[in-house]
């Protein structure tokens, strides 16, 4: 548990102390990451307020199931809009996990990130729990497409062989997460001997459910925003991520 004595530099060199004495750590990923690259909190209250009072409806209406069957016009506007960011590019944080993973240190990253930057920056193994923008695909055939061809679209996306509307294969609000990406994130929380807290906090969904695999002593934290579960973490780093993964890595 992190007691708060460290001075910035102490804390630095102790990450570092702690990356060179472990062989399996896994990093979770949170939108505190997305937003260094430029990427919009969907669920913060200034972007709720903001996609209410231009679609009249809340994020959470609209990103679900319900509207993809009911309302598909709004939904795909807002799906073209708001979750098709194709021009966001990942930050040094990832340069640098790319490092980490090149020394076979780094067995794997969980996210919930559906913009995909982990696998854009070039990692290998990245656990996508809530799927990718990149995976499109008609309910009918399976025919797949492109995350750039669902950007071009115009209204409905329709399959160009069945005509039936083309799904994200994303999670939709009142969706389960698939249990296969439950699994293989768990298995590897559980083997770890290290995991890293990126961008996000220990109270987020995410992190209390994998960290619960995790039986060791090396839970560290970075993250710009203070929150009250950060005293669990044995280490914590308040800044951005960007800032403190290219000087330990």
């Amino acid at each position: 548990m992190d007691k708060g004595f460290l001075d910035y530099d102490e804390k630095l060199e102790k990450l570092k102390k702690m990356i060179r004495d472990s062989n399996s750590i896994v990093c979770m990923l949170g939108i505190g990451m997305g937003m260094e690259c430029g990427l919009a909190n969907r669920w913060s209250n200034e972007e709720a307020y903001r996609v209410e009072k231009e679609y009249k409806y809340s994020p959470e209406e609209i990103y679900s199931t319900v509207f993809y069957n009911t309302r598909p016009e709004l939904f795909f506007k807002y799906y073209r809009n708001e979750c098709l960011k194709l021009d966001c590019e990942p930050s040094v944080a990832y340069d640098a996990l790319k490092r980490l993973e090149s020394t076979g240190k780094l067995t794997a990253c969980i996210t919930h990130n559906i913009q995909s930057m982990a696998v854009k920056a070039g990692l290998k193994n990245v656990i996508e729990l809530h799927g990718t923008i990149h995976d499109n695909r008609c309910p009918k055939c399976d025919r797949r497409y492109t995350a750039e061809y669902m950007k071009k679209s115009v209204g409905v996306p329709h399959c160009e062989i069945c005509k039936a509307p083309i799904r994200p294969m994303i999670k939709l609000q009142g969706e389960m997460i698939r249990n296969d990406r439950m699994t293989e994130a768990a298995n590897v929380c559980a083997q770890a001997d290290m995991i890293m807290v990126l961008g996000t906090n220990l109270f987020h969904p995410m992190v209390s459910t994998f960290t619960n695999y995790y039986k060791g002593n090396r839970i560290v934290l970075v993250s710009k925003n203070e929150h009250f579960t950060d005293k669990k973490a044995d280490l914590c780093i308040h800044d951005e991520v960007k800032t403190i993964l290219p000087l330990v890595m």
